[in-house]
């Protein structure tokens, strides 16, 4: 398990902060060299760049610091090849069922994906930008020593090119020395970071992830908007998200009042998710979300669109995660398909059964708040994936009541 602590560098000297601006210019310019050079490519495979396109920049960075930048530049590039195949991949299934429905002669019909994409050449993205707003550096550039002044830690980066040596001060804050007490033992490598011309740099906590724990019960979460979380045994926590997500759209994007209002979302968002005891669970499963929004969203108002586009439900994800991880409980993620329309008593799946926040199943009649009928079935969903117990001796979660 692997967790970061930030750290500012406000307290470098000017001329520090200008040969920490003069390296963050030139690593930027390098990495794109390398991203112009691989974009030409039809596939990127691989760790590190070849040495003709590594050594073929004039740049006053070290080779281990080019090798960085090289590793940076093809972990781009592959991403967003990856992403290019991806948008390939849903238009030849669109084009394919087009024909096979019309019943058509085509080409597409006659041969595998694999076989009929050789030879094809698309671009459905554009090249990647690199905004050099970050250097990733491995244990060949970084040491890190305790302080015994004011401040109580000390980071040296060196090899970087140019004789340049930094030695950066800073303090342990509550993060750090939490992680500290948790048997979290520092990496030997960090980030460099900026945000809004602000430096920061990264430190890396590691240990052993622990065994999943045996006892416990289990807990479905259905997540949203109206309602933040809610769980297969009946808890609803986070009713008054929307109105914080509807304070942030009258925000201009990039203004202080907005960057408030994100921190105001995402320490919202950690506090309900703290309310969860996890110490008595040892399985959480959530829907797993991978391009929800995007369906969701589809033929939407400009308003319902405007809330959407900053509902930060991959960072809610990502603090279940982690409290499942510090308490050994086992995270997993099933289709959300059809589990808002699905009764959790009987199994009848009817679109007309949800009326707003009430589910009212039109084959049992059985009466339950929607979302916590959604977070039922989500949990049987993944037991009966991964059991061969039949659903009637599972446990019963449901309800006939609001």
């Amino acid at each position: 398990m692997i967790r970061t602590s930030s750290h500012s560098l406000k307290w470098s000297s000017k001329i520090k902060e200008s040969n920490i601006d003069s390296l963050f210019e030139e690593y930027q310019r390098v990495v794109q060299f390398y991203i112009d050079k691989l974009w030409s490519y039809e596939f990127v495979s691989g760790s590190f760049v070849d040495k003709t396109i590594l050594n073929g920049v004039e740049t006053w960075l070290s080779a281990r610091l080019k090798q960085c930048a090289g590793k940076q530049a093809i972990q781009i590039v592959k991403s967003t090849q990856k992403k290019n195949r991806d948008l390939i991949f849903k238009q030849y299934k669109r084009i394919f069922a087009k024909a096979k429905a019309r019943n058509k002669n085509w080409e597409i019909l006659k041969s595998r994906y694999s076989t009929w994409i050789k030879g094809r050449i698309y671009k459905k993205v554009n090249k990647p930008i690199f905004s050099g707003d970050s250097i990733e550096l491995d244990q060949r550039f970084i040491s890190i020593e305790d302080g015994n002044n004011s401040f109580d830690l000390w980071i040296k980066l060196s090899s970087i090119g140019n004789k340049l040596v930094f030695y950066i001060p800073t303090r342990k804050h509550k993060h750090f020395n939490e992680l500290q007490s948790k048997n979290y033992h520092l990496k030997k490598s960090c980030r460099l970071r900026r945000y809004k011309k602000v430096y920061f740099i990264d430190l890396f906590h590691e240990k052993e992830a622990e065994e999943i724990k045996v006892d416990g019960k289990e807990i479905g979460i259905d997540i949203g908007i109206n309602k933040l979380i809610a769980t297969s045994d009946n808890q609803i926590l986070g009713s008054d998200l929307k109105p914080i997500i509807n304070k942030l759209n009258t925000r201009k994007r990039g203004s202080r009042n907005y960057e408030q209002t994100c921190r105001e979302i995402r320490n919202y968002i950690n506090k309900e998710i703290n309310k969860i005891e996890w110490n008595n669970y040892n399985l959480c499963v959530t829907e797993d979300v991978t391009n929800i929004v995007e369906n969701t969203i589809k033929n939407k108002n400009k308003e319902t669109k405007n809330l959407l586009s900053h509902w930060n439900q991959r960072f809610l994800l990502d603090r279940i995660k982690l409290r499942c991880e510090d308490n050994r409980v086992l995270f997993a993620s099933v289709n959300p398909a059809y589990t808002s329309q699905t009764c959790s008593v009987c199994n009848h799946i009817d679109a007309n059964s949800r009326k707003g926040e009430i589910f009212k199943c039109t084959k049992c009649n059985s009466v339950l708040d929607a979302d916590y009928n959604a977070s039922i079935n989500i949990l049987n969903r993944y037991l009966d994936e991964v059991s061969i117990v039949p659903r009637e001796t599972k446990t019963n979660f449901h309800v006939n009541s609001c």
